[in-house]
């Protein structure tokens, strides 16, 4: 098994880190790809706002919050914090977070015979 101390560790990159071009093009770039280009797409450029900050913590809380006793000190502190960030974004609207999207386009290049 000595040789698997030779084998490169895969590295973890944080959370949304593909939204930085640099990190995007090392990626493509390392797997072949060449002529990276991105472009801001013009479809969807904000995200579809909630009706309010109890519909929205609701929808957080199912996705991302621990189940559990939410009475406990910290999950309560937690969702006071997720309600302060929400009540920031609320608009006539909704609660609205913007968002943007980027289309990435790469070309492996042609290998030859």
């Amino acid at each position: 098994m000595r040789w698997l101390r030779d084998v490169p560790q895969p590295t973890c990159l944080p959370p949304f880190s593909l939204a930085d071009p640099a990190v995007t093009t090392d990626i493509l770039t390392q797997a072949g790809f060449a002529s990276v280009e991105f472009a801001r797409s013009s479809a969807g450029s904000l995200s579809s706002a909630v009706p309010n900050i109890d519909a929205a913590h609701e929808a957080v809380a199912g996705l991302f919050m621990e189940q559990g006793d939410s009475r406990s000190p910290e999950k309560e502190g937690v969702s006071q914090r997720v309600r302060a960030l929400l009540g920031s974004h609320l608009t006539p609207d909704g609660v609205l977070f913007d968002s943007r999207a980027w289309i990435v386009t790469a070309h492996k290049p042609q290998q030859r015979a």
